[in-house]
């Protein structure tokens, strides 16, 4: 759901599977290509880096404005983000944040401990914003919800807050996917609390991941409906 800053309308759909469930769903190509940022995050969980409850808030980048923003660590979680995302050292809330502005979908994923997923920010700059958020259980299978985020222009830019109807429940990865249909969109202020420390994923959801890799950038995500799962 979307919580903004101001009365703002958005169409969600939620859906929460088990490891056939995930199979099944990721089988109709609803993700984007992710096997770059998946590769990263399988040297990330043999860290063993300690995590803890927090806001990922990018208070941390350094650099300038416009710079590629490839990965971060913040309150022991690990961001990865794939081509076209950038540092937006001017715009945020508060700055900084991070801001994809390149053609095609705009993909992070988040990876830690065991963790639930409470809410992130999103800025819809210049058109609306169709997202998905993706959360792969630690023993398989996975949660799933969309929306469309309204864009924001001029002195009206700004940022929503898209809250995650499955706060409750233990993730052990986060996919966050954008696909625009203005200038940009920023992302900020990623809610999460550690629940675990971090455990290798089984295989049933390391091959749900592979599939969803292996999908390349399908075309329902530029569609901007909401996700409908069979």
């Amino acid at each position: 759901m979307l919580r903004g800053k101001e009365s703002r309308s958005v169409h969600i759909t939620a859906t929460d599977t088990g490891r056939e469930q995930q199979m099944k769903y990721l089988g109709k190509g609803l993700v984007v290509s992710v096997i770059a940022l998946m590769a990263m995050a399988a040297m990330f969980v043999s860290s063993g880096q300690q995590a803890e409850a927090g806001t990922i808030t990018f208070d941390g980048l350094v650099g300038h404005d416009g710079d590629a923003f490839r990965q971060y660590d913040e309150a022991g979680f690990h961001v990865m983000a794939n081509d076209g995302c950038k540092q937006a050292q001017m715009f945020g809330d508060p700055t900084p944040s991070i801001v994809f502005d390149g053609p095609g979908i705009g993909a992070i994923v988040i990876d830690g401990p065991t963790f639930t997923f409470v809410s992130v920010d999103i800025a819809a700059n210049d058109g609306d914003l169709f997202y998905e958020v993706h959360g792969i259980k630690p023993l398989g299978g996975m949660y799933t919800f969309s929306g469309i985020v309204p864009g924001r222009s001029g002195p009206s830019y700004g940022f929503d807050t898209i809250v995650n109807p499955f706060s409750a429940v233990p993730t052990r990865e986060l996919f966050v996917l954008g696909t625009k249909s203005g200038s940009s969109f920023n992302i900020d202020n990623i809610v999460v609390f550690a629940t675990g420390p971090a455990v290798p994923l089984p295989s049933a959801a390391w091959s749900g991941l592979a599939l969803l890799g292996g999908l390349g950038l399908v075309s329902v995500l530029r569609r901007h409906k909401p996700l409908l799962a069979a």
